[in-house]
């Protein structure tokens, strides 16, 4: 039976510079694997997809929604 690859790009596309390498020291993995599991081609067994995420929200947080001086 095939089974499609989860891509995920809209993680991956958000992340900023250098967040790749930071996550593969945190949860002790290499960079390729990292990158290999947003990609869709390994599974995640570290937590990579979840410190992606959490990084990649904080990014997506401060380039669109901080730009402007708050109204509150």
């Amino acid at each position: 039976m095939y089974k499609a690859r989860k891509n995920r790009w809209d993680i991956h596309n958000n992340l900023p510079h250098g967040a790749i390498t930071k996550i593969a020291k945190k949860v002790d993995c290499s960079t390729t694997h990292v990158s290999h599991v947003l990609e869709g081609k390994r599974k995640d067994y570290h937590g990579i997809i979840r410190e992606c995420e959490l990084l990649a929200a904080i990014n997506l947080w401060k380039t669109r929604f901080c730009k402007y001086k708050s109204q509150l």
